[in-house]
């Protein structure tokens, strides 16, 4: 297809179903880089409604503000890319479920508590697991949830930091790299602003890591990908 002659060379894997784990600044700008991409599937997860503080990192107009994320998000999508099968969940008691049925889960939540309930069902089903931060001008991918992250979150009053758009769709964008390769990073890897100059953690690619094969589309989820909002 003409649409996607462009990166055609790239090995980009279009075939696969994705679970983004979170719709806010990193998984909608992740979910918006992915249907630009021709991802086959991808399931949205987020319990929250569009507030008007959002708007500053999400890609959403005004006029979707109060309605739930995750459907939002979907019929935002739809909109780019009729191809891409847009499943919206509004909780994660379906989670379980699907993931028998996805082969990569890209985390992009902000609380340490549906993090770690997520790793452990990828851990326990060897699904692809990787997890996106930002906090104020800093934000890392991780092919784990970082020990760093756990003492101050898992405390009660924890706050989190500003944050802004750039941090976000940078990280998201580097996020999507991994997604549509079938990879993971082997550690975690940190990007942020200091000083007026770009910082970079190092990393290194998986030793001689392949794709792996995606589930057959007769696997796929059954139910009736979304719609356009009226």
């Amino acid at each position: 297809m003409a649409r996607y002659d462009r990166q055609e060379p790239l090995s980009i894997v279009r075939d696969q179903s994705v679970a983004i784990i979170g719709c806010g600044g990193i998984g909608s700008w992740a979910a918006y880089y992915l249907t630009l991409a021709g991802v086959q599937t991808l399931h949205l997860f987020d319990g929250d409604n569009v507030s008007e503080h959002n708007l500053n990192r999400l890609p959403l107009p005004i006029e979707y503000i109060g309605k739930p994320k995750a459907s939002a998000l979907a019929s935002f999508l739809w909109q780019f890319n009729k191809e891409v099968k847009l499943y919206p969940h509004g909780n994660f008691a379906a989670f379980t479920d699907l993931v028998k049925i996805v082969d990569y889960c890209l985390v992009c939540t902000d609380t340490w508590k549906s993090r770690k309930m997520v790793w452990d069902v990828c851990q326990q089903t060897g699904i692809e697991y990787l997890e996106v931060g930002a906090e104020g001008n800093e934000a890392s991918l991780s092919p784990s949830p970082p020990e760093w992250v756990m003492p101050n979150e898992a405390e009660p009053g924890y706050q989190h930091v500003p944050v802004f758009v750039g941090p976000c769709a940078a990280i998201a964008a580097m996020a999507v790299y991994y997604v549509l390769h079938q990879k993971v990073p082997t550690k975690t890897f940190r990007i942020g602003w200091k000083d007026n100059n770009l910082t970079l953690a190092t990393w290194e690619e998986p030793d001689g890591k392949e794709g792996k094969q995606t589930r057959k589309e007769e696997d796929k989820a059954p139910n009736t990908p979304v719609q356009p909002a009226q």
